[in-house]
């Protein structure tokens, strides 16, 4: 840990600062935020309530170390069940418009082949899932 003299880390952005441009969460005592930061990543937030509860205390904080950390989740399995359900209502028309897509281009392959084009046709291209693929 820095000391005083040679000054102190911001928990979101990590850059030593030194004690009058952080702020410190009297909740947990250990996490400080700078006014740059707080203002950036948390604009609804006044340095107050920083000061308060940190974003770490409030479990809010979108630092890089905070975002990778997976916590378990609290949530009732009915809200799981309704939140999996809403997610299936909106990505069905999706999966729904790419499969007329898809037939539509097959419909458009056999005209122009003049022969009918049928999936087994097509060479499937082969992406692994650290791919980025763009439409």
């Amino acid at each position: 840990m820095h000391t005083a003299e040679k000054g102190l880390t911001c928990h979101q952005c990590k850059n030593l600062t030194d004690k009058v441009n952080l702020v410190f969460c009297s909740k947990c005592t250990k996490k400080r935020y700078c006014y740059d930061c707080i203002k950036k990543w948390y604009p609804e937030t006044t340095s107050e309530e920083v000061q308060a509860a940190c974003p770490f205390c409030m479990e809010n904080c979108n630092c890089k170390a905070c975002l990778r950390v997976k916590r378990p989740s609290d949530k009732d399995e009915n809200v799981k069940l309704k939140q999996l359900q809403y997610l299936l209502l909106k990505v069905l028309p999706v999966l729904r418009d790419i499969c007329a897509e898809q037939n539509r281009e097959l419909e458009v392959e056999t005209a122009v082949r003049g022969v009918p084009v049928t999936e087994s046709d097509i060479t499937r291209c082969d992406a692994s899932i650290n791919e980025r693929i763009c439409w």
